[in-house]
């Protein structure tokens, strides 16, 4: 059976004008973003569009071959200029890891550690609020990406991101940010699966980030925060892995 679904993906979607850099495959077509996703949020009285989503293509969202997503493809081609430079080692730290992403970054030959506070296929056990585990500035590359919409104190967890992080580091710390949230939304009343789906949008999350506070609360962490957009970036790989244009990445330094 994996044999047969794995001969009609080739079939359905080999070759073609897109290239995913997570996988190198031509492909023909990304896949939509699944949408059970939001009917199920807007089915307990989600207000927002998940079409006005930052850093999301909607309709061209999910590799058929390795599922990566299309912010983790925006992420590789933004790091691929630091990662394809041989003449250094970077220390690399990646939360709640894609496995697909995982082995892309993997296989330029830094020295990588994957983490998750739950997961068991990762190299470290980490709560992103309280890594007492690693020592100052350690990592000169960190990927938090839509993590800190599932911890209880995010700040806290930017502060530690930040400790550990050299001087000269960079960190993309990216959360779920809709176009028209205008405040935060956070409130530990919304204790069921039913209220944080109306509220947040999933029922794992326990926040909704408007993006001025999201920024704010970086920079209270001692970020200073770089928008890069798609156009500051290679524009054929942006073009071949269906990037929104509406995207932007947070890139984070430490405050000089």
């Amino acid at each position: 059976m994996k044999f047969l679904i794995t001969l009609y993906k080739y079939l359905r979607f080999w070759g073609g004008p897109y290239k995913c850099i997570v996988c190198s495959r031509r492909i023909r077509i990304f896949f939509p973003l699944s949408t059970s996703l939001q009917q199920k949020a807007k089915s307990n009285g989600f207000p927002y569009d998940f079409k006005r989503m930052e850093t999301l293509n909607y309709e061209m969202c999910n590799c058929p071959f390795c599922l990566s997503s299309d912010r983790e493809r925006l992420y590789l081609i933004f790091l691929d200029k630091y990662l394809a430079d041989n003449s250094r080692q970077y220390s690399i730290l990646d939360f709640a890891p894609n496995a697909a992403f995982s082995k892309a970054i993997k296989a330029y030959g830094h020295r990588y550690t994957s983490t998750d506070l739950f997961r068991t296929d990762v190299d470290i056990q980490l709560d992103v609020c309280d890594m007492k585990e690693i020592e100052n500035e350690t990592f000169d590359l960190i990927v938090c990406s839509h993590v800190l919409e599932h911890v209880p104190d995010p700040d806290k967890g930017m502060r530690e991101i930040h400790r550990i992080m050299r001087p000269t580091g960079k960190a993309i710390i990216m959360v779920p940010l809709f176009w028209d949230v205008e405040s935060t939304t956070e409130d530990k009343r919304h204790n069921t699966d039913e209220l944080r789906l109306r509220h947040y949008g999933q029922d794992d999350h326990v926040r909704l980030f408007a993006r001025t506070d999201f920024l704010k609360r970086l920079h209270l962490a001692g970020f200073d925060v770089a928008q890069i957009k798609p156009h500051e970036l290679d524009r054929e790989k942006i073009r071949e892995n269906a990037i929104a244009d509406n995207s932007i990445l947070y890139i984070c330094s430490k405050s000089s």
